[in-house]
């Protein structure tokens, strides 16, 4: 989105060219995805706290006990962290962004189903978890081999 701005931009202000480079954006985006987590990361942390949305700790096994209580699915903060610096910085002509941010929501949707069966506070004896969603998922959201055409661009 801001590269689209600054494009706009560049045709006056000849420093703004700095922004075509990839790699300049890179690091860009990551200083965003980074300063995002780190300002909404504890907020989401006691949102996730007030839901009861905590892990489950056996009784038997090591001892885990000091975990109970700790909020899960902190994956969903860094995804929302990575999706929204890649939107921000991104080209988004680029149909490598679009898929890379498919396979990126696809797992993050396999570890959230993960993640939300662990939430659960006592998981039935006759109801076992089964990872076969996850299983069945997984390939679901993987590149397959030809699905990048070598007509699709350059990587701008």
């Amino acid at each position: 989105m801001i590269l689209e701005l600054l494009r706009y931009l560049q045709l006056d202000l000849n420093f703004l060219n700095v922004f075509n480079y990839i790699t300049f954006r890179a690091v860009l985006a990551i200083i965003t995805a980074l300063g995002f987590s780190l300002f909404f990361g504890s907020l989401f942390i006691k949102i996730m706290g007030e839901y009861s949305l905590s892990q489950y700790v056996r009784q038997y096994g090591p001892d885990h006990q000091k975990k109970m209580g700790t909020p899960t699915m902190g994956g969903l903060l860094i995804i929302i962290s990575i999706v929204a610096s890649v939107l921000l910085w991104g080209d988004l002509k680029n149909s490598y962004l679009w898929q890379l941010l498919f396979i990126l929501l696809g797992f993050g949707l396999i570890g959230f189903l993960d993640g939300a069966t662990s939430v659960a506070p006592i998981p039935k004896a006759s109801a076992p978890k089964a990872p076969c969603v996850e299983v069945w998922l997984s390939p679901q959201f993987t590149s397959k081999p030809g699905s990048v055409s070598p007509s699709s661009g350059p990587i701008t």
